[in-house]
């Protein structure tokens, strides 16, 4: 019996019915505290290897209850969580055609067994969220581990962060900066769900993330983070009062913000200050071998699908398949490696749980609108979220990395939020 049908008085008696609320209750702490722990191992995989021993069997047992709660409630039928089911498939075709066709099995076999325990951590969200029924404590997930990791970042924890993108060495920004861009916007929708001015208790954590995102130097990421900036400004900027708050709050914080970053930087060092400027102005550039050397992966694994239009040639084989003439491990677009990994098989299956989620947000704002404006900033985040994620996708790579596919998990859940609730996500 569902929990719902419980609260319909279907139970046989109100001892019965109480047992599953509180089981319930439960559920949702733990499964909080499991996708938390979880996601904030994923944010800082990159940064110490010691975390995969922690974080495979917290995600083990995270899923593994998650798989219980599905049972126990009945949790997904087919017409309520169709996303799910189309992502399940999208796993499927990316890992079995690979098996066969990759010239590079065992890069196959890796990354496939990656999108397996990827996959068992998405069916974690889907579970959570069809028990709170809301996007919020997933955004507060979001928030809070971008601010762990800004922590650790000006901590020296995080060391490349205490300064700009030159000292990165071998590591890599883009991953890095998906962070705290995801921490902005939740943190953006979280501040404007509340009334008043409460809202200005968030605006050092909305700086935190801002800063930790700028010095990253991640162009990709910060055209991206403005994309989905914009998207909620403009679908928030009828309310009354947040056009107030925008005007009277957090534009001159933000102003004032960036004025001092850059006297800091002119002070401590200017070159850094420089050198971030002329990435930024070089990014359509000739003569930017970071922008041309994209473009070429883009255009050779749009190659490589016109020769395995079906199937593909399996994932993450871009390094192998353009052995001495580029140094790069995938496409740099999530569009592109889909095409060339997985065909249009996997393609059409990723898009279709795609249109899937964002449908549902494109409901919601329709039905709820912003009349109501705790709901309707969730609405209008996960709007920002989406658009900053596909963004994001155009120069970057997302479906490989797990806590991305933390992130889809939620943003495709948008569509089942909205036919359990009707007008909210």
């Amino acid at each position: 019996m569902t929990w719902e049908k419980g609260r319909e008085g279907v139970f046989l008696n109100a001892k019965e019915e109480k047992k599953a609320w509180d089981l319930r209750t439960v559920s949702i702490g733990v499964l909080w505290i499991g996708l938390g722990l979880l996601y904030i191992l994923l944010t800082q995989e990159n940064v110490s290897g010691s975390n995969m021993a922690l974080m495979r069997p917290i995600g083990m047992a995270t899923a593994l209850y998650a798989a219980f709660v599905l049972i126990r409630f009945r949790l997904f039928p087919m017409k309520v969580y169709p996303e799910l089911w189309l992502f399940g498939l999208y796993i499927v075709a990316a890992c079995v055609p690979g098996f066969f066709l990759a010239a590079d099995r065992a890069a196959h076999m890796h990354m496939a067994r990656r999108l397996a325990q990827g996959f068992a951590m998405v069916v974690s969200v889907y579970v959570f969220l069809g028990l709170t029924r809301s996007s919020r404590p997933i955004l507060w997930l979001l928030l809070g581990a971008s601010l762990i990791f800004a922590a650790l970042g000006l901590a020296g924890r995080i060391t490349y962060y205490r300064v700009f993108r030159q000292t990165l060495g071998g590591l890599n920004a883009n991953i890095y900066a998906r962070t705290p861009m995801f921490g902005f916007l939740a943190c953006l929708g979280l501040m404007n769900a509340c009334r008043g001015w409460k809202r200005i208790a968030f605006v050092p954590a909305l700086a935190a993330c801002a800063y930790m995102l700028l010095v990253s130097g991640s162009r990709a990421t910060i055209l991206s983070w403005a994309s989905g900036t914009a998207v909620y400004i403009a679908l928030t900027a009828p309310r009354e009062d947040l056009r107030g708050f925008y005007r009277k709050v957090l534009l001159p914080a933000a102003a004032g913000a960036a004025v001092l970053c850059v006297v800091v930087l002119l002070i401590r060092n200017p070159y850094q200050l420089k050198s971030f400027w002329t990435r930024a102005t070089m990014f359509f550039s000739d003569g930017n071998h970071s922008t041309s050397s994209r473009l070429a992966a883009i255009t050779e694994a749009l190659r490589q699908f016109a020769r395995h239009p079906v199937f593909g040639i399996g994932a993450y084989q871009f390094r192998t398949l353009t052995a001495g003439t580029l140094d790069l491990n995938h496409a740099h677009c999530d569009l592109a490696e889909l095409l060339m990994a997985y065909g249009l098989v996997g393609t059409a299956l990723y898009v279709a749980c795609a249109f899937y989620g964002a449908r549902g947000i494109v409901r919601t704002l329709r039905l709820q609108g912003l009349k109501n404006p705790p709901a309707g900033s969730m609405a209008a985040t996960m709007a920002g979220l989406f658009v900053a994620y596909l963004v994001m996708g155009l120069g970057d790579i997302t479906i490989y990395e797990m806590n991305c596919q933390f992130v889809w998990a939620a943003l495709t859940a948008c569509g089942m939020l909205n036919r359990l609730n009707g007008t909210a996500v």
